[in-house]
């Protein structure tokens, strides 16, 4: 069984993932796909250290070589999957398995993919490729088919908030109960919310300070849009896209609360005059249209629509 003391959620993810192991039907390539934030490297870290019969992940095994971004550099590089060729050609531990994990699997560059294709093409015996993206649909199709994807997706509050009890203890429950709504779902962002008082407090201040984003005129709102993603990667921005669009799903969340009179469901703790300007601005309609359009947003987000224009479009419709 795969060892998910710290795993919060993804049960049926987790099951499957024990089973092909306890049966020996491993797969020569596995996709782990979803969002930032969702527990995908936990899960990952975890399954190799099922399939190498170990009781927590080695980051000093032999046999598993993990591949990641360089310090300041946009892409991953030929040079580091060629790299994965020499490892992979050699003797395997124990004649066991040879694990490869790609990391931000979505940030290869052409060189760098068309090198990994020919290893998937001819899979190495008792070779296991695991590639780890939140953005899917930049990766070729011809990738996305030569592995088994495994998809995750949000998770419930209660089972996030249940998750953040068993790892945390019921000592600080109000700010449990906070972080499981603040996260979204996000089993990893929510663990990070608890464990850093610094990001903690950073993430609720810029979460505040969309308010005032909010309430600027179009104008305004344009030139800050266009300001955030200066010499940003396309990868950079729509992290940073992805996260603004998070943030005020809250800020309506709260706002449509406080219009049904639902108070106990409100999230932040907002500058008082500025969210009561908020609350003032938004009917019920105009709220209903604000999550259409940033609904809209995350699926635009995902269909490699440029994250610049993604903004914009919704700063228009706010």
């Amino acid at each position: 069984m795969l060892n998910d003391l710290k795993i919060i959620g993804h049960k049926n993810i987790l099951k499957y993932l024990s089973g092909i192991v306890e049966s020996g039907s491993l797969n020569h390539a596995y996709l782990f796909s979803g969002a930032v934030g969702l527990g995908k490297t936990r899960v990952v870290k975890n399954f190799i250290a099922s399939i190498m019969q170990q009781n927590e992940f080695d980051q000093n095994n032999s046999d598993v070589k993990w591949v990641a971004l360089l310090e300041e550099k946009k892409d991953i590089l030929i040079e580091q999957i060629q790299e994965l060729q020499r490892f992979l050609a050699l003797s395997t531990f124990n004649n066991g398995h040879k694990i490869v994990v790609i990391d931000e699997a979505d940030k290869m560059n052409k060189e760098a993919v068309n090198c990994l294709l020919k290893i998937l093409e001819e899979p190495p015996k008792n070779v296991i490729l695991i590639l780890i993206t939140s953005a899917e649909d930049r990766l070729l199709k011809t990738i996305i088919s030569r592995c088994q994807k495994i998809s995750f997706l949000p998770i419930s509050k209660k089972e996030l908030t249940d998750g953040l009890i068993t790892i945390f203890g019921e000592k600080d429950l109000s700010k449990i109960d906070l972080v499981a709504k603040l996260s979204q779902g996000k089993p990893e962002l929510a663990i990070q919310l608890m464990q850093d008082d610094k990001f903690f407090a950073q993430y609720q201040k810029e979460t505040q300070q969309l308010t005032s984003f909010v309430l600027d005129d179009i104008n305004d709102r344009m030139k800050l849009a266009t300001k955030v993603l200066d010499k940003k990667s396309f990868n950079e921005s729509r992290e940073v896209v992805d996260e603004i669009l998070d943030k005020l799903s809250l800020i309506f969340h709260d706002i449509l609360s406080l219009k049904l009179g639902v108070e106990e469901y409100v999230v932040g703790s907002f500058a008082h005059e500025e969210f009561n300007r908020l609350v003032q601005k938004y009917n019920l309609a105009k709220l209903k249209e604000v999550f259409t359009k940033i609904t809209e947003a995350k699926k635009n987000l995902s269909v490699s629509v440029t994250p610049k224009m993604v903004l914009q479009n919704l700063v228009i419709n706010l």
